[in-house]
């Protein structure tokens, strides 16, 4: 099983981010009700795909899921 990862100061994308369908609003397909996507991260929002160029990480699939707040 591996760690959590630690992400570094500024703008990141993460590359192969597994995110469930039902939290961003996409269609089931396939059978899977996870999709694939690249996500950008700057400060505490997520940008869109044209914002500032961030460090790029590859989550080869690893499941990025929203924080929850109580």
């Amino acid at each position: 099983m591996s760690d959590f990862l630690t992400l570094p100061q500024g703008p990141v994308t993460l590359r192969n981010a597994s995110v469930p369908a039902c939290l961003i609003g996409a269609p089931v397909t396939g059978g899977s009700d996870l999709v694939t996507m690249n996500l950008t991260l700057s400060g505490e929002s997520i940008v869109p795909h044209d914002g500032p160029p961030g460090q790029e990480i590859d989550l080869k699939g690893a499941m990025v899921l929203p924080c929850f707040v109580d």
